[in-house]
This record gives structure tokens, C-alpha cells and sequence, in this order.
């Protein structure tokens, strides 16, 4: 007993306080490391990037810089020949891909491109590119797989979009339609 009572009354040893106060300064300087490594391969990466092209703004409405592009890959230049009684090709605009469910269960995958009366698409055509897209894919959708599998129907597709967006634009603007891409499954 009287050994316990010696025990009871002599100081703990406690260890250094200084111990802990390392371990944080050690965890500190590890995370700093850790994020000036991080920023500098941030800046490496960045540092030999191209400079980003702005995207063509017409009325507000962002085209695809892609498109402008390809559009000139398609346009009919002056010093193209043509042969006698052959009409020059208008500015093609490719739209974006479809995809929707035809009426009676099954899938379309179509890629239109619209070919216009002039050289360059009309400035009035972009800020109504979503109404377009919004009138083709009504249009699609209530057509049947079978309506559309025969050449004739696919024609009478052509003629039906052209018809409604120019009904759209209010001008006969388009000239053709043509499907880049067109499967039915």
C-alpha cells in the first residue's frame, strides 16, 4: 500500500508537447508541397495550350465554328466549272445528328444537311436553328419505319422538311435537303 501511495504522489512523466506541434508542422508543409505540385502541373498543361477560337455569333445565338468550316469545304466557288445546264450547289448547313423514336416502337438515326438558295447561309437561319430541330423532330417522330424505308419515302421526307422550314423562315430559303446519315432500327 505504501508503494501505491508513493506512486499516487510522484508526477507523471508527460511527454513533450513539442511532439505533437511537429507532426502538424510536418502534415503542413507535406500538403503545401502537394498543392504548389498541383499548380505547376496546372500551368505546365495550360502553358502549351492553344488559344481558343470564340465560336461565330449571329443575333446572339452561338453557330458551331466546326460548321462555318465545313461549310466552305461545300460552297461552289467562282472558279469551279460547271457543265452545261448544271446548277451550282448552295451553302450546305449540316445540322446535328437525330435521334428519336419513330411512331411504332422503333429508332431513327438521321444526319440532315439543308442547302440554301445563296452562296452563305442566311444571318435569320441561326437564331432559328432550335425552332428547325424542334419542327424536323415533330415532323420524324409521327412517321412510321416502314413509310420511310422506300426511297419514295424518304424523297417525300425530303420534300415535307423543306417545305416546313421554309414555311418557317418565311422565304424559300432551302433549296435541297439531304441525309448524310440515315438509319432505321
Amino acid at each position: 500500500m505504501a508503494d501505491e501511495k508513493e506512486n499516487a504522489e510522484q508526477p507523471v512523466e508527460a511527454e513533450p508537447a513539442s511532439s505533437g506541434n511537429m507532426l502538424l508542422v510536418i502534415g503542413l508543409a507535406v500538403s503545401i508541397l502537394f498543392g504548389l505540385a498541383g499548380f505547376g502541373a496546372a500551368g505546365f498543361m495550360f502553358m502549351n495550350q492553344k488559344p481558343v477560337e470564340e465560336p461565330i455569333t449571329v443575333s446572339g445565338v452561338a453557330s458551331d465554328a466546326a460548321h462555318a468550316e465545313e461549310d466552305e469545304l461545300y460552297a461552289v466557288t467562282e472558279e469551279d466549272e460547271l457543265d452545261e445546264g448544271e446548277e451550282a450547289l448552295g451553302a450546305i448547313y449540316p445540322l446535328e445528328s437525330f435521334v428519336l423514336n419513330l411512331s411504332g416502337g422503333r429508332y431513327l438515326r438521321a444526319q440532315l444537311r439543308l442547302e440554301f438558295e445563296g452562296r452563305e447561309v442566311p444571318k435569320r437561319f441561326f437564331p432559328r436553328i432550335v425552332p428547325v430541330r424542334d419542327l424536323i423532330i415533330q415532323l420524324l417522330s409521327v412517321k412510321r419505319a416502314e413509310d420511310l424505308l422506300t426511297s419514295q419515302g424518304k424523297e417525300g421526307l425530303k420534300g415535307e422538311i423543306k417545305d416546313k422550314v421554309n414555311e418557317l423562315l418565311r422565304r424559300e430559303d432551302i433549296k435541297n435537303v439531304y441525309f448524310s446519315q440515315f438509319v432505321v432500327q
